[in-house]
Order: C-alpha cells, then structure tokens, then sequence
C-alpha cells in the first residue's frame, strides 16, 4: 500500500481526486478502487475492506452507500447485510 503525507485535509484530497478511481471509505480512508480485493460485513452494519496488498481497512456506515455505488466490481462478499 502507498502512503503519502501531505498537509492538506482529507476533504481536499477528495474533492481532487477522480470519483470514478477514488472514494473515501472511512474519515480517515481514501482508497482507490482498483486496488479493492472484497468488503465483508462487520459490526454494527460496518464494513471491512480487504485491499490487495492484504491491509484491512474500515468502511464506516458513513460513506457506504457512496463506496456502494461500485457494487459488482470485487470479490465475494461485497456489501452484504
């Protein structure tokens, strides 16, 4: 996984990016979506990212239904109750 540290916000960073390729996950996650491998149901109607590289990330019930819109584009599991 890639890391960069830049002093900017979050909120920033997203407004840049290409929605098609990025979207925020968490309030302290922006992934892209290329490198998603699966979510799985979590806790309290959470979600956990499984990337490619192995790292586990939270999907908050925040920004679900914005990281719902790529439904069909990983593996087994994807968003489900």
């Amino acid at each position: 996984m890639l890391v960069y540290k830049v002093r900017t916000t979050l909120a920033a960073i997203e407004q840049q990016s290409d929605p098609q390729n990025f979207v925020r996950v968490h309030r302290s996650y922006i992934v892209n979506i290329e490198a998603v491998k699966e979510s799985q149901p979590w806790f309290r109607g959470d979600q956990r990212i499984l990337i490619n590289d192995g790292t586990i990330l939270n999907l908050s019930r925040r920004y679900r239904d914005q990281f719902g819109k790529f439904d069909g584009a990983f593996g087994q599991g994807f968003l489900t109750n």
